[in-house]
């Protein structure tokens, strides 16, 4: 359970849509100071370099051991020719550390489970905020991977009972991060994870934007991220109750790096979901876990290789606006094949928030797979994302969430692992003016061979395409592409031990060449 951060000394409103009929909810609230690092389109903070002699990632948001609340996995997955070695450095937040090395053939997954000395006996606070079998405070772990070699890729890996969640490791530290959507009930709970690479200290002060407004609690200024540690705090320690928590942190001098786990367990019997009117202690409906490495600032335009909703899978778009000017954007609905694109506007607060449920709006494409774009008509940056919540009848459970890609790029590097009773699969969307000739591709040896036997496939401009990865296999594939296109990658699982979840691939920094 995250202790109570070490510290320095020291709303409602409701926006109505250009387009008729459509439902949205934003709240502001009155806090003042602009937004460092705004950017026309969001930069990568997630990048494989093709050739390098060390790449550093950053890793946090799961805890130490099983048995506990949400414990992790790294999986290093190297593409490249050569065999590579990578030092791995977990700590906790209780302050205790572990050392190891781990040798990964080309073509191959290393797994690193994110234990830190011994397990701890259960705590009572752990268990109010993560359930039964959680671990006592200090079991939040971080990790620093250091890769000697190129084309390897480093992501962390979530399993919990109520869901599974992936999500690559970041290689760049920000003074700035930003999360567009949480939430705070009793069967759910957010936890940020702040992970401090530098030598020295770092001060980072927090403010949140929910359905009663801005709120700065005291407890969440001052707090101190110990030099190469890490520092977790409990958002529901000072916000209670909350369906909607959009947040921006910010260093006060340095830099550091920033993750979101949300765990939702399952709701009891009877009880009232948020948005029931007049509900009061009302619970999210669908368990699941969610993990998030925040955005690190704003942008004008992104993007969603693959979108849609149906019977019993919920899809929304979450947008906040952190800076001082109110934003006015416009969501896309592209079909994948091309077509008539649907769109409409959201306004959006300054220091507030919008979202949208496609589901049952007149502008919706419904039984139609399609991709999603947002841009800012205004100019203002906003930070967006896409979630999914899936339930009866739909054949997959729990929940999902990823934020807009904002670069495209030639190549992108995933690691394929198994998912029982499932399957995954890498949505390439092309929104350019030039068809994308796509290939997907394996290491064996010291060969790139075509993932399956594939030819490749080719995109079309401003269209997308879905390309199922084989069953059972675990492997680290490259994505490579004639033009620049985004790329993500989606898996289900009917088991609810592994359930529904989104995923960014990370673009590769240099053209790694099929070799």
């Amino acid at each position: 359970m995250p202790a109570e951060p070490r510290r320095v000394p020291v709303l409602a409103l409701f926006a109505g849509l250009v387009a008729a009929g459509l439902v949205v909810e934003a709240v502001t609230g009155g806090g003042t100071g602009a937004v460092a690092g705004q950017s026309v389109v969001a930069g990568p903070v997630v990048g494989v370099p093709a050739q390098a002699l060390v790449s550093t990632w950053f890793c946090a948001g799961a805890t130490s051991g099983a048995g506990t609340g949400a414990p992790g996995e790294l999986l290093l997955a190297n593409a490249g020719r050569s065999p590579v070695r990578a030092r791995v450095d977990l700590f906790t937040d209780g302050g205790r550390s572990e050392h190891t090395s781990v040798d990964v053939a080309p073509g191959t997954v290393g797994l690193v489970h994110e234990r830190v000395g011994r397990p701890l006996p259960v705590s009572g606070g752990a268990g109010r905020l993560l359930g039964p079998g959680a671990q006592a405070p200090g079991d939040w772990v971080g990790a620093e991977v250091t890769v000697l070699g190129g084309l390897t890729t480093v992501s962390q890996v979530v399993v919990t009972p109520a869901g599974t969640t992936a999500q690559p490791c970041a290689t760049a530290a920000s003074q700035t991060w930003f999360f567009s959507a949480g939430e705070q009930l009793r069967n759910a709970s957010e936890v940020l994870s702040l992970l401090n690479p530098s030598p020295v200290d770092e001060v980072v002060d927090m403010t949140f934007t929910t359905e009663q407004g801005v709120e700065q609690p005291g407890a969440f200024q001052g707090i101190v991220i110990p030099a190469h540690g890490l520092t977790t705090v409990a958002v529901g320690a000072h916000l209670r109750q909350r369906d909607h928590i959009a947040a921006t942190l910010r260093s006060r001098s340095g830099t550091f790096v920033a993750f979101e786990t949300e765990l939702v367990h399952q709701p009891p019997a009877g009880a009232a979901p948020v948005g029931t009117p007049g509900a009061v202690n009302p619970v999210w409906p669908v368990a699941g876990v969610t993990l998030q490495l925040g955005s690190p600032a704003p942008a004008r335009q992104w993007w969603w290789p693959a979108g849609g909703e149906g019977p019993g899978l919920t899809e929304s778009y979450v947008v906040y606006d952190p800076g001082t000017a109110p934003a006015r954007v416009q969501l896309g609905l592209h079909p994948s094949a091309g077509g008539p694109v649907s769109r409409t506007v959201l306004d959006v607060p300054a220091q507030g928030w919008a979202s949208v449920r496609t589901n049952g709006q007149p502008w919706s494409l419904n039984g139609v797979p399609y991709w999603a774009s947002l841009r800012s008509l205004n100019g203002v940056p906003v930070v967006a994302q896409r979630s999914l919540m899936a339930a009866p009848p739909a054949p997959t459970r729990g929940l999902a969430a990823m934020f807009g890609l904002g670069r495209p790029a030639t190549s992108w590097a995933l690691t394929e692992t198994a998912v029982p009773e499932g399957g995954s699969a890498v949505q390439v969307l092309d929104p350019g003016a030039r068809p994308a000739s796509v290939r997907l591709y394996r290491r064996v040896g010291r060969q790139l061979r075509l993932l399956g036997g594939s030819p490749g496939f080719v995109v079309q401009p401003g269209q997308e395409v879905s390309a199922a990865l084989p069953s059972g296999a675990t492997d680290a594939v490259l994505v490579t592409s004639s033009v620049p296109v985004l790329a993500d990658l989606s898996t289900t699982s009917v088991k609810r031990s592994t359930g529904t979840d989104l995923s960014p691939l990370p673009p590769v920094l240099g053209p790694p060449g099929p070799r």
